[in-house]
C-alpha cells in the first residue's frame, strides 16, 4: 500500500524513537486531520494530539502517527492510495 501526495504545500516529519523496534514503524497509532494553526506549535506532543473533528475543513493537515512515535503531517491538494502487489519476504 502506498499513499501518493500531489500538490504538497506543507510537510513536517517527526523522528522515530530509536528505543522502539523497527517493526513498530509499520503500526499506525492514529490518523486524523489537524487545523493548520497547530503547525506552529512548539509543544513536543504536537504529533500526539488527536482531533475528532467531524467538520474538518479541506485545508486541514493530514496527520499520520506511528507506534514508533514517527510522525508525518502533510497538507496536499490530493492524496491517492495505491495498492501494491505483495512482495515475497
Amino acid at each position: 500500500m502506498c499513499l501518493l501526495f500531489e500538490g504538497v504545500s506543507f510537510l513536517r516529519i517527526k523522528e522515530r524513537d530509536p528505543e522502539y523496534p523497527l517493526s513498530e514503524d509499520d503500526c499506525l497509532m492514529h490518523i486524523c486531520r489537524t487545523p493548520p494553526q497547530m503547525r506552529d506549535s512548539k509543544d513536543p506532543s504536537e504529533f500526539e494530539s488527536i482531533y475528532f473533528n467531524e467538520d474538518a475543513q479541506p485545508n486541514y493537515d493530514l496527520l499520520l502517527y506511528f507506534q514508533s512515535e514517527w510522525g508525518l503531517k502533510v497538507n496536499a491538494a490530493t492524496v491517492r492510495l495505491e495498492l501494491t502487489p505483495e512482495q515475497d519476504a
